[in-house]
């Protein structure tokens, strides 16, 4: 990781990444950075997206709405992102959706909603964002069945993914889910067991459900 910001916090940042687990490998200046960095800016006319969508939901998406069979269910065309954060993979997937799905955000940080909204509308596309916390049992009930397509990334709550699994989910939907696993030496956040997945579960927790498996991976970040 290295860190670029104002002199006066950067060791402070560095201390308290470090203490939790990160490895800072540079921490410099805007000044300092533009100068090494300088030569492979570009200017003009044409932006392109200062974000990505996680490198999962990318690899995945095609080959999953490739194999989404909905049959007599094929009016639910709605897609939710839980825990969605900041947007990115929110917006992706309204990009890459067809325009007449609808897709909703659903977070319990009213700012991180609020800049979803704004990076849907500079991305020129449309989302829904609801506040809800996403731990409680029956948060969702509403979709319950309708969901043609339920996204997460860095986020678990066991609970919530029986749920998705049990009721959230229409016949034929797609779940797209990665988040932290459990591994030899946990060296980075979250450190939490109830956070982190153990080798397989996801799998289990949906074959034994009758669901079929299109892509299992693990990986690192």
């Amino acid at each position: 990781m290295t860190l670029v910001g104002p002199r006066d916090g950067l060791q402070v940042a560095q201390e308290l990444l470090e203490s939790k687990g990160w490895a800072v490998e540079d921490a410099m200046t805007l000044q300092q950075a533009l100068g090494q960095w300088g030569a492979e800016l570009e200017t003009g006319a044409y932006s392109v997206p200062i974000w990505r969508p996680s490198e999962f939901l990318e690899e995945v998406l095609d080959i999953c709405l490739e194999n989404m069979d909905l049959g007599s269910e094929a009016a639910y065309t709605t897609a939710v992102d839980l825990g969605c954060g900041s947007g990115r993979d929110l917006v992706y997937l309204a990009q890459r959706l067809p325009s007449h799905w609808k897709v909703y955000g659903v977070d319990n940080h009213g700012n991180a909603l609020i800049r979803s909204e704004a990076l849907a509308q500079r991305a020129g596309v449309q989302v829904h964002t609801l506040n809800c916390d996403l731990r409680k049992p029956g948060s969702m009930q509403e979709f319950y069945g309708c969901i043609a397509l339920v996204h997460g990334a860095r986020f678990l709550d066991r609970g919530l993914l029986l749920e998705v699994r049990d009721h959230l989910l229409a016949d034929g939907g797609i779940f797209i889910w990665s988040t932290f696993m459990e591994g030899e030496e946990n060296l980075a956040p979250p450190f939490k067991p109830s956070r982190r997945l153990l080798p397989g579960e996801l799998r289990q927790t949906f074959q034994s459900a009758g669901y079929t498996i299109l892509w299992d991976e693990e990986g690192e970040l």
